[in-house]
């Protein structure tokens, strides 16, 4: 459920903030709103799944939800551009700081930030566990498959690493004519990608 909720959420993005790359802050407004309530939503349904919310978690659910509401309410780029970056930071210091036992008699000082932080990073660990559930979305095979398919994205992740990296930088320092082939193919690329989706 919850992958299918993070993918709906991507689909909106894609959908109704395409333009954000393009025009900033002024393509936030109203669908910015509800795309962070949707995000709000996702993970404040989390935290009951979990059983950690408690009513004390609401100091921070309203301030976030009145954030994500400005989004709607006001068409000030410097106060878009704010919350925006104020937006994330706050989310990631309360949401992790929500997960805590102790959180009622937890005093902000070093070991709550220490905790955060450990709290922060500890997605890293479930990384593997995220590409193998996504990779049975899209390739449902048998167990003894799965080992050669991860196996072949590994190696064209790798491959596509050291040719970003290595090989078509050196080769494009080395013979002009090739350098010219990139560029063209670079120049394709990033046209094909700045159209619009209409």
């Amino acid at each position: 459920m919850k992958n299918f909720l993070s993918a709906l959420l991507a689909v909106f993005w894609v959908v109704f903030l395409w333009n954000f790359w393009d025009k900033g802050v002024y393509a936030l407004g109203f669908n910015a709103a509800i795309f962070g309530f949707l995000f709000l939503g996702l993970f404040i349904w989390v935290l009951f799944k979990k059983v950690a919310y408690v009513k004390s978690d609401l100091t921070w659910i309203i301030p976030l939800g009145l954030i994500v509401l400005s989004f709607a309410l006001y068409d000030n780029p410097f106060l878009k551009g704010s919350s925006l970056l104020v937006f994330p930071v706050l989310f990631v210091i309360f949401y992790n700081q929500a997960f805590l036992k102790d959180k009622k008699t937890t005093i902000w000082n070093s070991q709550f930030i220490l905790k955060i932080i450990e709290r922060f990073f500890s997605f890293f660990t479930e990384l593997g566990r995220s590409a193998t559930s996504y990779l049975n979305l899209i390739i449902p095979v048998k167990k003894e498959k799965k080992g050669v398919i991860v196996r072949v994205i590994g190696g064209l992740l790798l491959f596509l690493l050291l040719a970003l990296t290595v090989f078509i930088p050196l080769l494009s320092s080395a013979d002009a004519v090739f350098a010219g082939k990139v560029q063209a193919l670079y120049d394709f690329f990033t046209h094909i990608f700045s159209l619009p989706l209409i």
